[in-house]
């Protein structure tokens, strides 16, 4: 054992002297190594290659103003809509028209039975007769009272009573006369007649129905006069000239209205002006469509185009773009810029904020895109709707017909 231990000693110490003699030898090349790849790789890092979104750009073109089209909303409607009905009760003898027939005024559109007052009439004749011929025989009398108080042999008295006896016959007569003409315009207003041209657009009853005083039996729109109110802000309507022309979109196309009237009173209900207008000429929108009053104002603020899918909401309501900054490289980078919009429309939005004059903001595709995000810029062609009039539809509470 003491053999082995003296034998194994010196042994062991050599081989813990070669082993950490490795450990150094490696450990140095490993720092060496690690020193020289920290070296040598501090060159190609400058050579890093970075891959380019390409991206739709557009340069911020600011222009002083824009021309902004407001349109307002309404519907076009009849000028005369009458729910047609009878003034007395009565059974319904007769309809002649029916949804969507076109009468003209005058015609005859419904009756009702007049059996009874064809009899009372019939009778009131009988009565007039009477009245008359009593009337007559009064009249003579007087005429003899007075020539027999002329010649002295009747007294004036007589002549006086005989006066007044004529003058209640007359009367009488005058009294019956009045029945005949109430019962003759219970005649009349037993039949409907068309107020004016127009369209029906109900019917309330038929034939064999008691109509009531005052039930509708038929709805008859006019036609050929067309109108239509607008709600304008108070603003607004205080530039409008009663008589002059204004333009209105419909889903027809073009037309053409003369303004007819103004309430100048603000509503409650949207706080806004009504206006009315008649239409004219032969470009009439159809009835119950809906109209859109054209009004140009222009908005005095400067600011630039840009389309409205570029635009991303921001922190606390505000709006920002995405601008392909230039980088020292060469290359461009994604920086958000902060906007305010000073008017939207469906496709495209004028705003203004932290954008210098032909900062090329990102049209398309901004969903897939971040800060910091290395693209590549393609300028998108100019079109004539980056330069037309703005177009706005106000919403202004527009009076349903």
């Amino acid at each position: 054992m003491s053999g082995v231990q003296a034998d194994g000693g010196p042994g062991l110490k050599r081989t813990g002297l070669a082993l950490a003699a490795g450990l150094v030898i490696v450990t140095g090349l490993g720092v060496a190594g690690l020193a020289l790849s920290t070296r040598s790789g501090a060159a190609p890092a400058a050579d890093v290659q970075h891959v380019d979104t390409p991206v739709e750009v557009i340069p911020a073109d600011f222009a002083a103003s824009v021309e902004i089209e407001d349109l307002m909303a309404g519907f076009a409607r009849p000028r005369r809509d009458s729910l047609l009905g009878f003034e007395a009760s009565g059974r319904v003898v007769k309809i002649t028209a029916d949804i969507g027939d076109r009468v003209r005024r005058g015609q005859e559109l419904a009756r009702l039975d007049t059996t009874t007052l064809q009899a009372q009439r019939a009778a009131m004749q009988a009565r007039l007769r009477q009245a008359e011929a009593e009337t007559r025989l009064a009249e003579v009398t007087v005429g003899r009272q007075k020539t027999l108080w002329e010649q002295g042999h009747q007294s004036r008295q007589r002549y006086d009573e005989a006066s007044a006896e004529a003058d209640a016959r007359r009367a009488a007569e005058d009294a019956v006369k009045a029945d005949i003409a109430q019962i003759d315009a219970r005649l009349v207003l037993a039949v409907i007649r068309a107020p004016f041209d127009g369209v029906v657009l109900a019917r309330g009853l038929d034939e064999g129905a008691i109509a009531n005083p005052g039930a509708m039996v038929l709805e008859l729109v006019e036609t050929g006069a067309l109108e239509a109110e607008i709600g304008v802000p108070e603003h607004e309507a205080a530039t409008l000239q009663i008589g002059a022309t204004y333009d209105f979109l419909t889903e027809a196309g073009e037309a053409k209205a003369v303004l007819r009237a103004v309430t100048g009173v603000v509503a409650n209900a949207n706080r806004a002006v009504t206006a009315v207008f008649d239409f004219v000429g032969e470009s009439q929108p159809a009835m119950g469509a809906v109209v859109r009053l054209k009004l140009p104002r222009q908005l005095a603020d400067q600011g630039f185009w840009t389309a409205t899918a570029s635009l991303t909401e921001s922190a606390r309501g505000l709006w920002s773009v995405y601008v392909a900054q230039p980088q020292a490289d060469g290359g461009h980078k994604i920086e958000p810029r902060l906007v305010e919009i000073l008017f939207a429309e469906t496709d495209r939005s004028f705003v203004r904020g932290t954008i210098a004059p032909g900062d090329l903001i990102v049209q398309t595709g901004i969903a897939r895109l971040a800060p910091g995000q290395w693209v590549t810029p393609q300028r998108r062609a100019p079109s004539d709707r980056s330069i037309g009039p703005a177009i706005a539809e106000r919403a202004t509470g527009a009076v349903a017909p």
